[in-house]
Order: structure tokens, then sequence, then C-alpha cells
């Protein structure tokens, strides 16, 4: 009798203290996107635009696909440019996350040549900076997010746009230079400063969340890794056994790349002046939508 009163009592308290271990979870989750969205404001305010990413690859082309950059593209060593690295935004950051020595470890990558031959070592590619992009940051992770702690160390190098460590990414994301978000994978072309983000800063997301065991593009430094699209639902799961699976089933790997967490009923979400906020998976297709472009004029943002 006793041990069956006694089961009903942990039965009980057992959903009080997994609520209490959530809300934890995501009160940390809340703190590191708030450290990570302030560190791209820093960053805006010593350069006047938000960071840029650069491309592994040529890919300068506007929203109908017509080509508009120089002949060999706008960052072209031909055209004197630092070549299409792949580094993404977050590198751009790191000094604003108290992360000199690793900024200083990885700056080579920045005018290191085109990735496309990064096997050879070249941009993020670069060999000698292997062990530091293999290092996690505790501010890129959600707490509630397990498959984040995976490290670097344990991926295969041949594809390192699948190596899959991040919980953090950038809104509204496309390969286009008409991208109307404000962090993405050819922003280097047009780069954003805050002005136009003229739907409003604190209407407009900045970062998000992402489950990386769930999108296996994830990676923290490349340009095609830190990025997700609202233009995909909130929480979309989409459960795979392999990597194989995905890499073989192009429409199921781009169904990965939208915003996702392990938070019960949707997301953290940072905005352009640095606050953070949590958006319900209920939410709106036209309203989630809208709080991803900066300058979209919609009546919907942050529903």
């Amino acid at each position: 009798m006793v041990i069956a009163i006694i089961g009903i009592l942990v039965a009980l308290l057992l959903p009080a203290v997994q609520a209490a271990r959530e809300a934890a979870r995501r009160s940390q989750c809340v703190n590191n996107m708030k450290i990570v969205a302030l560190a791209v404001l820093n960053h805006h305010d010593t350069f006047g635009e938000f960071p840029i990413s650069v491309s592994q690859w040529v890919q300068e082309v506007d929203i109908d696909g017509n080509f508009v950059g120089p002949d060999g593209g706008l960052l072209s060593t031909d055209n004197g440019g630092p070549g299409y690295t792949g580094v993404g935004w977050i590198p751009r950051v790191l000094l604003y996350l108290e992360e000199q020595v690793m900024y200083d470890q990885m700056q080579p990558a920045f005018d290191g040549g085109d990735f496309a031959t990064g096997l050879a070592g070249r941009g993020l590619g670069l060999r000698t900076i292997r062990d530091t992009i293999a290092q996690q940051l505790n501010v890129l992770r959600c707490p509630s997010a397990e498959s984040a702690t995976v490290s670097n160390a344990e991926q295969s190098f041949d594809d390192p746009n699948f190596w899959q460590y991040l919980s953090v990414g950038s809104p509204n994301s496309h390969n286009t230079v008409d991208c109307n978000g404000v962090l993405y994978r050819t922003s280097y072309f047009k780069p954003i400063s805050i002005r136009k983000v003229t739907d409003g800063t604190s209407k407009t997301y900045l970062i998000g969340e992402n489950v990386v065991s769930q999108d296996p593009h994830s990676a923290a430094y490349f340009a095609d890794g830190d990025w997700a699209t609202c233009g995909i639902p909130l929480n979309r799961f989409d459960y795979v056994s392999t990597l194989e699976e995905m890499r073989a089933d192009a429409a199921l790997a781009n169904s990965q790349r939208g915003f996702k967490s392990l938070h019960p009923g949707g997301a953290n979400f940072a905005n352009c002046d640095g606050s953070v906020s949590f958006t319900s998976e209920a939410i709106s297709t036209p309203a989630y939508r809208s709080a991803a472009t900066r300058a979209g004029d919609e009546l919907f943002a942050n529903e």
C-alpha cells in the first residue's frame, strides 16, 4: 500500500519536475539568443551593417533567376575579391561573443579563396583551421536540443555542409540577392543596415532556433548552414533514419530548412532590436512569414 502511494505521488510530481526543467532550459535558450543577437547588433554598431555571409559558389541572381553580378562573380579572385569562401555571419561576430582567439584563428578563411575547392584547403576549408571549426560554443546551443551537443570531431569532413551542432539560424533565407530577410546566404551582395528594417526592429526576426538532428545542413560557421526559412511552417519535423536517406531526397532535405525547436508549442526568436520572444507554432502563415521580412510592409508581423 505504501509503495502504491509513493508510486502515485511520483507519477503526479514527474510532470511538474519535467515542466520546471523545461522552463529552465527555455530560459537558458532565451539568454543565449539574446547574447548572440546583441553580438550581431554590436557588429552593426561597429561597421554600420549586419554581418554578411559569403556563398561557397557564385550565386548572384535576382528573384527571376537572372544573373546580376559582374563576369565571374563579385567576389571572384579574378575581380580582386576574397573568393567564395563559404564564411557565414557567425564567424564575423565572434569578437562580440568574447571569442577573440577563435576569431583570430578563423580569420585566414575570410580571404582564403573559393570554398568550392575547400577539400584542397581554401576558404572555410583551410586545413589549418579545422580544429577551430570543430570547437563548439555553448552560446549557440539550446539545452532542450540534445543533438546540438554532437561534436564536429564526430562528423566527416568529406561533407562539411552536413556538420550538425548549431541551434541558431537566420530568418527567411533564400539563394537570391533579393532576399528580404536580414541574415542570409548572399547578403554580401547587398549588405543590410538597420535602417533598411522598415517593418520595425521589434517586429522583424533576426535569428531563430533549429533542431540540428532534423536539419543536417546546420553548420555554425558555413554560409550554407547558418540559416533557415520562415517559408516552411514552424516546428515542421520530417523524421528520417539516416543522413543518406535525406541526401537521396532533395525535397525532403529542403523541407528541413525551416525553424524548429524542442520547446513545447513553438520556438524562440530574437528580433532586430535584440529582444527575444516565443513564437507559437500555431501562428498563421502570413504572420509568420511577415515577421521574417525586413521591408515587406505587412500588417501581420509578430501577431
